[in-house]
């Protein structure tokens, strides 16, 4: 009968405090879910979360203590009668942590944010440290010796600006990352301040703290679009879309965060219109005696808008804001334009 082995341990080590996923390969074996069990020499490294794939492959995570025994360990598996030769698995001494990101890279006054750590040789019982005071690290989940959630609760006096974080296990304290205090948003000045219904205005907004905000304007009429926050959340810009039914007056814009709301900058919609442009008249000509349906194309149209034609027999008759009547005298071209 052929035995049966267990060919493989992947990965085949793991620090102490670390819990590791490892993948277990066979030869010769009858693997079952739920029957199949782990045995690992030696105390303080066992198995979890076991799932057999197929009769000859396997998933567990194998949890190191903090105190386990270095060195290296036997690891079986057992179905029933069946029993594989062992494969070796190396509790390895803790190795200083590495921290490659923290995201969010900020938290706001008043606010507590759960962040996400990801680096290297990260084990139960990591802690976070925060420059500065009134930051506190709480609930450190350690998931993998890759990734670690945490939440930092930002106090409302903190000081705000950048601080410097790391992390410390058993072998040792990582290097550091920036990460932010954000306050509540302060608009300095806005321009330009106006615009007219049915323009576009590129309008900049500075002051501070605008990290990780969103622009606001109060009322109907104007939307926003390519907002872009840069100089390191001192300056804003925006294009606010004014409707060309916009309603004359001044509307309220804010900056929001995390941490609260801006003071107010007053931008005002100008009473009346963008002159209106025309583009085309089609056709562009006619026939004395004859009666021509023309269209005039252009912008900025309005029901009050009227027609001008130079030279003395020309008339415009029936003008609506979809429709006019050109009359010319004389047995002189009479037309229609659509505007």
């Amino acid at each position: 009968t052929p035995t049966p082995t267990l060919v493989s341990v992947s990965p085949s080590s793991g620090m102490q405090g670390a819990n590791v996923n490892v993948t277990l390969t066979g030869q010769n074996t009858h693997w079952v879910q739920g029957t199949s069990a782990i045995g690992i020499s030696g105390a303080n490294v066992t198995a979890s979360n076991v799932s057999v794939a197929s009769a000859t492959s396997m998933t567990a995570t194998f949890n190191i203590t903090a105190g386990a025994a270095t060195g290296t360990r036997n690891v079986t598996v057992t179905t029933g009668a069946e029993v594989t030769t062992s494969a070796p698995f190396t509790v390895n001494a803790v190795a200083a942590p590495t921290l490659a990101s923290i995201s969010p890279a900020r938290g706001y006054i008043g606010t507590t944010g759960t962040h996400t750590l990801t680096g290297t040789n990260f084990v139960a019982g990591m802690t976070l440290n925060v420059s500065g005071t009134l930051v506190t690290p709480s609930n450190m989940n350690v998931t993998s010796s890759t990734q670690a959630t945490v939440d930092l609760s930002v106090a409302l006096n903190a000081a705000l600006g950048f601080r410097s974080v790391s992390v410390t296990t058993a072998g040792g304290t990582s290097g550091t990352l920036s990460w932010k205090v954000v306050g509540v948003p302060v608009i300095s000045s806005m321009s330009p301040n106006n615009g007219n219904p049915g323009a576009t205005v590129a309008v900049t907004l500075l002051g501070s703290e605008f990290t990780g905000g969103g622009v606001r304007i109060s009322g109907n009429g104007i939307t926003l679009s390519n907002i872009l926050i840069m100089n390191g959340g001192t300056k804003i810009t925006a294009n606010f879309i004014i409707a060309a039914n916009a309603a004359a007056g001044a509307r309220n814009v804010t900056v929001v965060n995390g941490a609260g709301t801006s003071n107010p900058m007053v931008f005002t919609v100008n009473g009346g219109t963008n002159p209106p442009t025309l583009a085309s008249v089609t056709p562009s000509s006619g026939d004395p005696g004859t009666s021509v349906s023309v269209t005039l194309a252009g912008t900025n149209f309005t029901t009050t808008s009227t027609v001008n034609v130079s030279g003395g027999d020309v008339s415009v008759t029936n003008r609506r804001h979809n429709a006019v009547w050109l009359e010319r005298h004389r047995r002189r071209t009479a037309g229609r334009a659509g505007a």
